[in-house]
């Protein structure tokens, strides 16, 4: 009798293990891969992989019914890997070497394909409001999109939103993926555009203007000058007729 329970127990939990098995196969893929360093937390994640939720998100603001002319996120559009955004730490930015000149925020960027084509690049971000993850940016464009794909999976991507700029760095290798407004057309090394926006920043520097008090008294002695000299040629004519 024992054995009989047992072995109906075991058919059942097999009918179940089957069964859910058969559930998580069936299931879409909620996460969206991570391409470059940095974790992507899975609500993140899962609103990239969602139909209804980043995907719709862009056809509310950028689709045709928004703008009439706008892009077509039908059922071919499509969310690319998830790449966690960094940006410079201060003391990097004001010039103090260390080992770590970066720092992660929380967001994440994905080019975005419609038919397999690149059309932009979306910045996911966890929306404070709410705390719950959000559409932060839009960049549309095939080129940009293009330029955000297949970011290498050890390479931190960095954004510099002083400059408008976006880079990968591995190691001490930083290469340019949006110039912007950072001067950097080509590969180089940390140090090197460490010092490329230190200089960028002093020949920015306000010039001191003049010294408004020494310009004033030099003003006033100038006066005071022409003023003597006037007096002068006025009392030497007078002199003369007198004596004449």
């Amino acid at each position: 009798m024992q054995l009989g329970r047992i072995r109906r127990l075991g058919k059942a939990l097999a009918a179940l293990s089957i069964a859910v098995g058969a559930l998580v196969i069936g299931q879409p893929a909620v996460a969206t891969a991570a391409a470059s360093e940095g974790s992507v937390p899975s609500v993140v994640a899962a609103y990239a992989a969602d139909p209804g939720g980043l995907i719709a998100r862009l056809d509310d603001l950028f689709g045709i019914g928004a703008t009439g002319s706008g892009l077509d996120f039908g059922d071919t559009a499509k969310v690319g890997e998830l790449d966690r955004v960094f940006v410079w730490r201060a003391d990097f930015l004001a010039g103090v070497a260390g080992p770590n000149p970066i720092k992660r925020v929380n967001e994440w960027t994905a080019t975005v394909t419609i038919a397999d084509k690149p059309v932009g690049v979306a910045t996911i971000w966890i929306n404070p409001a709410g705390d719950v993850p959000d559409l932060a940016d839009f960049a549309k464009g095939a080129s940009i999109g293009a330029a955000f794909e297949g970011i290498p999976a050890t390479a931190a991507l960095v954004h510099d939103p002083i400059r408008s700029a976006w880079f990968t760095l591995e190691g001490n290798d930083l290469a340019p993926i949006v110039v912007g407004d950072s001067g950097l057309q080509s590969a180089t090394t940390l140090s090197a555009y460490q010092g490329l926006i230190a200089d960028a920043g002093r020949s920015l520097a306000p010039v001191d203007p003049p010294n408004s008090g020494a310009m004033n008294s030099i003003i006033v002695i100038a006066i005071a000058v022409v003023a003597v000299v006037g007096l002068v040629l006025v009392l030497g004519r007078r002199s003369r007729g007198l004596g004449e």
